[in-house]
């Protein structure tokens, strides 16, 4: 997505077409597809009575199928130097 966005340019941030989230992005249909979570379609129900939309699984990649990954996502490197300190932050951050 980062390539898409920076050198592509085929994926844009909501904030490039003045809305504040992906929902509102395609809602206002500034985007035909976007990437968001379940939460996604109560709100377009609510907000975008008329529009037709349908939901679809990530995309798989290399045969390996994609997840979800958000900023609420708190992760470990799986080669880090810093495992004991990283798990503890995590264990802090969600605890």
């Amino acid at each position: 997505m980062v390539d898409q966005h920076l050198i592509d340019q085929t994926d844009g941030q909501a904030t490039d077409v003045g809305a504040s989230w992906g929902g509102e992005m395609f809602g206002q249909q500034k985007a035909t597809i976007v990437i968001e979570g379940n939460w996604a379609i109560p709100y377009l129900q609510n907000n975008f009575k008329d529009l037709d939309f349908g939901t679809a699984e990530v995309p798989a990649v290399n045969g390996k199928k994609g997840t979800m990954v958000f900023t609420v996502a708190y992760v470990m490197n799986k080669v880090s130097k810093s495992k004991e300190a990283a798990w503890k932050l995590i264990s802090y951050l969600t605890g």
